[in-house]
């Protein structure tokens, strides 16, 4: 009997979720590097204890290889876990982070007609949320940091530099930001034929951010600043421009799942 050919019901693919890279790579993590390591060291302590046991019972059975295995693996087992699950902590932070700030997003600037799309695929990264809406567009690089119970718990820029707690960042995700606002520019302009002006954000939930430079062409701040920020920000999209750009980036995220490799 010949199989039936079938196909997906659903004709509208979902858009992607926000920390929905971050979930993603977490499970990479756990299911290629901690999950063989620690199964490999749990079979390996299991066999040789085993073979202890059939060895004093007099049975024909040596153990020592499989004990020489265990005292090689287990600590490098041990090693790569740990690594692991500190840097899944890390992901579930971020991606934590992304999700609040996403809902936050939703829930205030949606009813004010504006459009929110989440984690946004590029070319190896993605664009945490981009919004659209009568103000322009605006690409958010989320930044979720623990914060210290003393000191100066704030984050100061001065246009160019990013200091958070009195420490300038070794990793600026200023660079970063400008890079997604360059390529998101790029990107309408291809699908579209219409260049858009794109202001990139770094957003800090949860901090004081002092901007010393508030005429940046880069926006530094928490997610309540970036309400206010976007409300003093006169008309620049019409709501025909905000449907046509909305339109396109999502068939845009629709295609590159449909093409994404397994």
């Amino acid at each position: 009997m010949n199989k039936r050919e079938t196909r997906s019901p659903i004709k509208n693919l979902p858009v992607r979720q926000p920390g929905q890279s971050l979930r993603e790579q977490s499970l990479d993590l756990f299911g290629d590097v901690w999950l063989p390591w620690y199964l490999s060291a749990f079979i390996l302590v299991f066999a040789a204890i085993e073979a202890w046991c059939l060895y004093f019972s007099h049975t024909i059975w040596q153990p020592v290889f499989f004990t020489a295995l265990s005292i090689v693996v287990v600590p490098i087992a041990y090693i790569k876990t740990r690594r692991v699950r500190k840097e899944i902590s890390l992901i579930r932070t971020g991606r934590l982070g992304e999700e609040a700030v996403g809902q936050f997003l939703d829930e205030k600037l949606r009813p004010a007609g504006y459009q929110i799309l989440h984690d946004i695929p590029g070319d190896g990264f993605n664009v945490d949320h981009i919004i659209v809406g009568p103000a322009g567009i605006f690409t958010i690089e989320t930044k979720t940091r623990s914060k210290p119970i003393r000191g100066d718990v704030r984050i100061k820029f001065d246009g160019t530099t990013i200091v958070i707690d009195g420490f300038e960042q070794d990793r600026n995700p200023v660079t970063q930001a400008n890079a997604q606002a360059r390529w998101l520019s790029n990107l309408l302009a291809e699908m579209t034929s219409k260049r858009f002006p794109i202001k990139p954000v770094v957003l800090f939930p949860g901090w004081f951010v002092e901007m010393t430079n508030p005429t940046s062409e880069l926006w530094v701040l928490n997610e309540n600043a970036l309400l206010k920020f976007i409300a003093n920000e006169k008309p620049r999209l019409s709501q025909e421009e905000v449907a046509m750009i909305t339109y396109h980036l999502k068939q845009y995220v629709i295609n590159w799942q449909k093409n994404k490799k397994p």
